[in-house]
């Protein structure tokens, strides 16, 4: 007896030595199941088995058991913590799941063991591109490209890391080489495509929208990124037949069904019913299904010190500047303890100031839904408020897990979220009047003296004297984006000009192309107002300005014409402002009613009509009355100061005063659940 155990356990080493490679084999040709048999054979004899526990974790994640297959290799690391192989796998298993710091730390330490293959600078890249560490991972991402000239996918992480990293220029550059190399990349011309866009060259963005739509016609994502550059161009039809294309093959990117729901907001088809309804099913299909939210652990003190979170990737150079900051920088810390998360992976110098007022900031870009969620209960976060809406980097998926008693919704998005998840919207009876309470998922919150306050810039902005004084003809202003310009717009604008002689139109937005007399941009534009009757040698353009440039050029006109359905805010502020008044027209949702909520909280609601015809007539009107045009001018300003429209310290007590009151209804609820 004693003399056979030698040839036994020899034997047994033979085929645990064989077994492994068995199950590469079979792993190699996709037989999943029968490779993990294969191993688990060997890890009864041996449970610590690390080439077992490897292979065994690759079955697993091609059977799609990814957290099982990492716990698995997470193992056999502990045995081969010097196995770079291993640790690169593992590191990609990281990424999968989006474990951007667990993935780094596993590729950092294969660089340490010497390890340069190209799956490990691509998985490093990536990990510190997920990370918002762009310039190390445009460091590692020149390294991969320098390893691998020949893969398209490493020099188009370049590219997106130099993009990221604000080096415009080379990440265009960088982009272009890439599409030499593979014309056909739907990455690729997405991104040269976003590049052009951010650098406002809005006709060349288009044109990279239609190759890759040409090219992937398929392409749910690639139809919802040709909607948005349809919409930047004005082709308000070419943008609405995409976005319907898009939902049709079924966008699963959350970026963009934002943007979907963005766009439907310009709509004239729309209305506020199939709009919440739109959100509605596009808040469903960004929030995965997930884990019940556990009880909350929030003290029901309806005195307490009130810890509220912002949560939102607004907090950047952006429009919603001029409308957060003003109150956000001016509430009572005796009140309440603010937690910041910041959601973009970008930050500039617009973020500083934010972070400065923040009692906690949080760059939680790189987390999970889930990993964020439980971010924010640590916290004990009181009152979650979204700051986003519908707008990038929103992730209201993470409301949808319930990570604090009380959520609300700040309308910077003029709209609905469509989020049962979210108790309340801030509002005010001007933008919400009595009887719109069914337009929104959310229960409408009025706030006393109005929803919104704008940061009014400096005094470098003084008003200047009415234009029509010097000029000898009156000229109306439009400052839309060209998204916003459908046909019955443009329809009300030309009846404007042609019944008020002599009279000029100024068009100005954010676009590099309204400055080129030659571009295509500009021959769309014109091509809308001849065909109504226009001539073209009455319109003239302004592109893109730096904010104070912005506001001098806004100056220039004597009335500026609002669009509709989807209202200025931040143009209809800066016209006011400078001491131009605003013609507009009363619509049927909330962003209809932005402009018209802003006029009548002025005391100016003559000034919104009920109908485009008494839209025209408004504008034909004023523009006739050169004595009410100066007194307008001259007392905009004054007006907007004395109704609270520039008070960010008014607007952040009375938004104190809405946490105290849903806090105590909550700390209410909670008593009753309790005593039930």
């Amino acid at each position: 007896m004693t003399d056979a155990i030698g040839p036994r356990g020899d034997l047994m080493s033979a085929v645990r030595a064989t077994l492994p490679s068995q199950a590469w084999q079979a792993l190699s040709t996709g037989a999943w199941a029968a490779a993990r048999r294969l191993c688990d054979a060997v890890l009864r004899q041996e449970p610590d088995h690390p080439e077992a526990l490897h292979v065994k974790a690759l079955a697993l994640w091609g059977e799609g058991e990814l957290s099982s297959a990492i716990q698995c290799l997470s193992r056999a690391a502990d045995f081969e913590p010097n196995d770079a192989s291993l640790l690169s796998d593992l590191g990609v298993l990281h990424i999968q799941e989006q474990d951007w710091q667990s993935a780094l730390q596993c590729f950092h330490t294969c660089r340490q063991l010497q390890s340069d293959e190209p799956t490990v600078l691509q998985g490093q890249a990536e990990a510190l591109f997920r990370l918002g560490r762009f310039a190390e991972a445009t460091i590692t991402a020149q390294e991969w490209v320098g390893l691998a000239p020949e893969d398209g996918a490493a020099s188009r992480l370049l590219a997106h890391c130099l993009a990221l990293e604000g080096r415009l220029d080379e990440a265009f550059e960088a982009g272009e080489r890439n599409l030499r190399e593979d014309p056909a990349s739907e990455s690729t011309l997405a991104l040269l495509e976003a590049l052009c866009q951010k650098r406002r060259h809005f006709e060349l963005a288009l044109s990279y929208a239609q190759t890759a739509s040409r090219l992937h016609p398929s392409s749910a994502e690639t139809a919802a990124r040709l909607a948005a550059a349809y919409w930047n161009v004005g082709d308000c039809q070419g943008a609405q037949a995409a976005r319907a294309t898009a939902l049709r093959l079924g966008v699963t990117d959350p970026e963009l069904i934002a943007s979907l729901d963005w766009l439907s907001l310009h709509d004239p088809e729309q209305t506020a019913a199939s709009l919440l309804e739109g959100h509605r099913t596009s808040v469903a299909a960004m929030c995965r299904p997930h884990r019940e939210a556990p009880p909350a652990a929030n003290t029901a003190d309806p005195g307490k010190r009130l810890r509220v979170g912002y949560l939102s990737g607004e907090f950047v150079s952006n429009a919603a500047y001029w409308f957060l900051l003003p109150w956000l920088r001016c509430h009572d810390s005796g009140q309440v303890e603010t937690v910041y998360y910041m959601t973009r992976p970008q930050c500039d110098r617009a973020t500083e100031q934010y972070r400065a007022i923040a009692d906690h900031w949080r760059e939680v870009s790189s987390l999970t839904d889930e990993a964020l969620a439980d971010r924010i209960r640590e916290d004990g976060i009181d009152i979650l408020v979204d700051l986003s809406g519908h707008f990038g980097s929103n992730r209201l998926s993470v409301f949808s897990r319930r990570p604090a008693p009380v959520q609300m919704s700040y309308p910077n998005y003029p709209g609905t979220t469509g989020l049962a998840a979210i108790d309340y919207i801030f509002t005010d009876i001007w933008t919400t009047p009595p009887g719109c309470e069914p337009e929104y998922a959310e229960k409408p919150y009025r706030l006393p003296s109005g929803c919104l306050v704008y940061g009014a810039p400096g005094g470098e902005c003084e008003t200047s004297p009415l234009p029509v004084e010097t000029n000898g003809y009156v000229t109306f202003g439009l400052f839309q984006r060209p998204g916003k310009l459908h046909p019955g717009v443009w329809d009300v604008i030309a009846a404007t000009i042609r019944q008020v002689p002599d009279s000029r139109l100024l068009i100005h937005f954010a676009s590099a192309d309204l400055d080129d007399p030659d571009s295509p941009q500009i021959a769309r534009l014109l091509a809308e107002l001849t065909a109504r009757g226009v001539a073209a040698q009455r319109v003239m353009f302004r592109g893109a300005r730096p904010v104070p440039a912005h506001l001098i050029t806004v100056a220039e006109a004597d009335i500026a014409l609002d669009t509709f359905p989807y209202n200025g805010q931040t143009t209809t502020c800066d016209c006011l402002w400078m001491g131009v008044p605003v013609v507009g027209l009363r619509g049927h949702s909330h962003v209809a009613r932005v402009t018209p909520a802003l006029l009548d909280r002025m005391g100016l609601g003559h000034l919104a009509a009920t109908t485009t015809h008494d839209y025209v007539r408004t504008a034909v009107e004023l523009a006739s009355n050169r004595r009410a045009l100066a007194q307008l001018r001259a007392s905009l300003r004054a007006r907007m100061h004395a109704n609270g429209l520039t008070s960010g310290e008014n607007l952040a007590r009375e938004i104190e005063a809405a946490y105290r009151e849903v806090w105590r209804l909550w700390c209410d609820s909670e008593r009753e659940r309790k005593d039930a």
